[in-house]
């Protein structure tokens, strides 16, 4: 009877990034994936002899922040895609007014922080 080899590997011991791709996330991702993850601060890696390792409690880490900074994310994507359309509507010329006019509508359309600022508008 054959066992799976990865059964033994504990939470923190050392898997190289290939391995940790197949193993922990089901080849899902590849090392450059997990270096990217890497540089923007949300994993640790362990770097002996020029060579790039991770353990299981890292990984599970990992998806645990990106998890977290999706949550955090979500609002300011919005408004960084609205602010991205105004630009766009600027650069193409549009007139003036139609302009000031899709400010307008965008900047009413936003949530209320102050209800007392709302009824002054």
């Amino acid at each position: 009877m054959t066992t799976n080899s990865y059964d033994d590997i504990g939470d923190d011991d050392l898997v190289p990034l290939a391995k940790a791709c197949k193993i922990f996330l089901h080849g899902h991702l590849t090392k450059s994936s997990l270096r990217t993850e890497h540089a923007k601060g949300t994993l640790e890696i362990i770097r002996i002899a020029n060579k790039d390792f991770v353990t299981r409690n890292g990984i599970r880490r990992m998806i645990e922040r990106c998890a977290a900074r999706t949550k955090e994310t979500a609002p300011q994507r919005k408004l960084a895609q609205e602010k991205q359309a105004r630009a766009a509507e600027i650069a193409s010329g549009l007139p003036r007014a139609a302009v000031k006019a899709r400010l307008k509508q965008l900047r009413d359309s936003l949530p209320v922080a102050n209800p007392k600022t709302s009824e002054e508008r």
